[in-house]
């Protein structure tokens, strides 16, 4: 076994690295408990019982990592933890990568609101009226944050984003233009911020959808006609089928998993949602037909331009927000490979697998992964180099697309 003192040199300069760049890790409980079990056999250290810091966590894993590298241990891990690396190959370097480069830690007075499934949200330090939004590179699918990262992918985001946003000229949206960022906010992260008006998100996704696919193509009743929300969109249909028009579908928005739902259940989350926050000037219904009237126009205006540029959107989602006054807003992030679905018109058949560009190709892993794996389904999955450089291509894609 290699003794620490080895290790030691290659160990401070790597903490050096990581505390020149000031990065801190993102659920660490989620990515490391699991793996501490393995470094406490090795090392013959307690560590779980431990009141450990973050640096303490990075410390042991780097560590780990650099053992690993020098005596090829993987396979007496595999022993160790035979259960933990059967059907995926567990790859430390990931790991790694995921706790010491996701979010970046701003100054001590800029206060962290929310960590989404890829944003991070703080409250602007000089302006009780703004968000700051920071777009990571995670990857995450089925309400789920997987293990790796897809290099520059919440640049990508984010100019994409910009570009849609700046495109709509008959709804206003969260994003400020052209905002003075303040001068103690980190250069490195410009590309990948937005800031944002502070607005009350409404309960519910805006789901339009262009074809057949998806949650829709699995909840299709060809022989009715009808969606597993009594939608009726007509006989026969098959894969990526083209509408007559396009088909709003709304879902449930929460931290347990998206839910589809009809419009009349829309209405009333909607209703329950301006109750709740004394917005009483505010006519639900009204409110869900103006949603569902804009969410179309949106999808129609992109997936013609997108067609321009040989690219169809098969679905995409919205999401809205109130300011105090009740006015409606377009917020979060708008036709994104994280959002919408892109398909190449190029080779483009109905009742065909399409070629995408947007992240289908990570779902489709984790999806084929869970099936061979019940046990861990709705567990993060470890995603090979492969798909996270198909994924991060589509993103480039995309991006290179529309954000000029």
């Amino acid at each position: 076994m290699v003794g620490l003192e080895i290790v030691g040199a290659q160990v401070k300069e790597m903490i050096l690295e990581l505390r020149k760049e000031d990065y801190m890790g993102y659920k660490l409980k989620n990515i490391m408990y699991a793996w501490l079990e393995v470094v406490e056999y090795i090392l013959h250290i307690d560590l779980i019982k431990k009141n450990i810091s973050n640096i303490d966590i990075y410390i042991y894993i780097i560590i780990f990592y650099i053992m690993k590298k020098i005596e090829n241990l993987e396979n007496s891990i595999k022993d160790i933890k035979k259960s933990n690396f059967e059907n995926n190959k567990f790859d430390l370097s990931s790991c790694l990568s995921d706790c010491i480069t996701d979010s970046l830690k701003l100054p001590d007075r800029y206060t962290h609101l929310h960590s989404g499934k890829v944003r991070e949200t703080y409250q602007h330090p000089d302006d009780k009226n703004l968000l700051i939004m920071i777009a990571t590179d995670r990857i995450s699918t089925h309400d789920v944050v997987h293990y790796g990262l897809i290099p520059s992918k919440g640049e990508a985001l984010t100019q994409i984003s910009r570009f849609w946003f700046g495109t709509i000229d008959f709804l206003d949206t969260h994003m400020i233009a052209d905002p003075e960022r303040p001068s103690d906010f980190p250069d490195k992260l410009k590309n990948r911020t937005e800031i944002v008006k502070k607005l009350n998100p409404l309960p519910i996704e805006a789901i339009v959808r262009g074809y057949l696919y998806g949650s829709a193509l699995k909840g299709y009743d060809s022989q009715t006609g009808k969606l597993s929300t009594s939608e009726f969109i007509g006989k026969g249909l098959q894969k990526c089928s083209k509408f007559n028009k396009a088909i709003f579908t709304p879902s449930t928005k929460s931290d347990e998993g998206d839910i589809n739902i009809n419009y009349d259940n829309m209405e009333d989350y909607l209703y329950n949602f301006l109750l709740k926050e004394g917005f009483d000037n505010i006519d639900a219904t009204e409110l869900s037909e103006q949603i569902k009237k804009i969410s179309i126009n949106i999808y129609e205006k992109a997936n013609k331009l997108a067609n321009e540029n040989g690219v169809v959107i098969g679905d995409t989602k919205f999401e809205f927000g109130l300011d105090s006054k009740g006015k409606l807003y377009l917020i979060d992030e708008i036709l994104t490979p994280d959002s919408s679905r892109f398909w190449k018109i190029e080779g483009f058949v109905q009742g065909q697998e399409p070629e995408s560009l947007d992240k289908q190709v990570i779902r489709d892993y984790v999806m084929e992964f869970w099936k061979k794996n019940p046990d861990k389904k709705g567990k993060p999955v470890v995603l090979p180099d492969n798909i996270i450089e198909k994924g991060g291509q589509n993103y480039k894609t995309i991006k290179e697309l529309f954000y000029k």
